[in-house]
């Protein structure tokens, strides 16, 4: 199985597995904010699918969403379920803050990279869905290797393709590849 954790908006095609916490579409909402998963799960629960089932685990833009405190379990879990390869993109606020000073990205983007759990929704370009967390690279990476990953940042975008990534940039983001077993990923 291929499993996408936390679709979103951003459902990938078969042979992917699209789950999230929600499920939310109908005439009332634009289709381009419709999250229509194959599953929804609970946030609370652990991952409902068997151990080392998921051959490939794609987290785009999932981490931050999770408060701190909760990121080494949930690591553990997707450790639990995944038999090869784990790719996780996030916002870096780091490069974030660096193309803003550059005058690369506008304010607006690295106001979204920022942890801004405590705004109310309003404040929030998705309603419900805040950053518990200032999240970057190096602090993704320790976190996996804490959990017992080996995490690698992904130097050759073209590994990219393979995956339901959508609107990559590394001038705000980042690409790690992580293998449970401790081996760097051979790409």
């Amino acid at each position: 199985m291929w499993l996408n954790v936390g679709c979103g908006t951003h459902r990938a095609p078969e042979p992917w597995w699209n789950i999230d916490t929600t499920k939310q579409s109908g005439p009332d909402i634009p289709k381009h904010d419709w999250v229509e998963p194959d599953q929804v799960i609970d946030p609370n629960e652990p991952l409902p699918f068997e151990d080392g089932s998921c051959d490939r685990v794609f987290l785009g833009h999932v981490l931050e969403h999770i408060p701190w405190e909760f990121v080494p379990d949930f690591l553990l879990d997707v450790r639990r379920i995944a038999s090869h390869e784990v790719l996780l993109v996030g916002p870096d606020v780091y490069r974030c803050i660096d193309s803003y000073k550059r005058g690369i990205e506008p304010l607006s983007t690295l106001q979204s990279c920022l942890e801004h759990k405590d705004y109310p929704d309003d404040m929030l370009d998705w309603p419900g869905a805040p950053h518990h967390w200032n999240c970057h690279e190096a602090r993704v990476i320790e976190a996996l290797n804490r959990t017992g990953w080996h995490g690698v940042p992904v130097l050759d975008k073209k590994i990219l393709n393979d995956w339901p990534v959508v609107g990559y940039t590394d001038r705000w983001q980042f690409a790690v590849m992580a293998v449970s077993d401790g081996r760097a990923h051979p790409r």
